[in-house]
């Protein structure tokens, strides 16, 4: 082993007699049942952004940050404690769902808490055609898209009321992957809408905080 490295130990016998918990960083308890995943996608524009994991019920149990290139970085999913009342994870042969910027796409494997390392493949079909990163930002931020025709292309810039305060494209654009900045260096900290309009009609949208 090395520093300063972390690693997880998995034994065949109890360390003691006693049981013990897990909790993430805002204290929620978990059963020791887990498993690993990691793997790649096709999301190799979304370094830093993260793919949900979610149960059957469409609960989010955990998040997969994408790595460079794609890959995903390693993640525990851990399993339900079926003695509280409390759904605090996923149950043995549960079903798991991947999304990212609302689509989904469905594991051909369920959740087993024993401590195994699952690899995945995630091939989204938009492939991030929309993303912003960073979020949130202090001055920059780059917004990612794609278009698979020419189209009439508008991103806009909107307040939490609703209220456009900037625009940063209006104009007519050839098939490509594109990559605009917004500068927020002059705008008041909080929270921002933005949209990204082809031909007219609203495709998606994001709130972004200034920070």
């Amino acid at each position: 082993m090395q520093r300063p490295f972390g690693y997880w130990i998995k034994v065949n016998t109890a360390a003691n007699s006693g049981t013990y918990r897990l909790a993430n960083n805002e204290g929620a308890p978990f059963s020791p049942d887990f498993m690993f995943v990691n793997g790649i996608s096709n999301l190799k524009n979304n370094i830093g952004e993260y793919i949900e994991v979610l149960n059957s019920m469409d609960v989010l149990m955990a998040k997969l940050e994408i790595l460079q290139d794609g890959y995903l970085m390693t993640t525990p999913l851990y399993g339900d404690d079926a003695t509280t009342e409390l759904l605090e994870g996923l149950q043995n042969g549960e079903n798991i769902t991947f999304r990212f910027n609302g689509e989904d796409i469905i594991s051909d494997f369920n959740f087993e808490g024993n401590m195994e390392l699952k690899q995945i493949n995630l091939e989204f079909a938009n492939g991030g055609a929309w993303s912003i990163y960073p979020n949130p930002l202090t001055t920059t931020t780059t917004i990612n898209y794609q278009l698979s025709t020419a189209a009439h292309v508008s991103v806009k810039v909107l307040d939490i009321t609703g209220r456009q305060i900037d625009q940063v494209v209006d104009e007519v654009q050839d098939a490509s992957y594109y990559t605009q900045l917004w500068d927020a260096t002059y705008f008041e900290k909080g929270v921002y809408i933005i949209e990204l309009h082809i031909n007219g009609t609203k495709i998606t949208s994001e709130r972004v905080v200034v920070q």
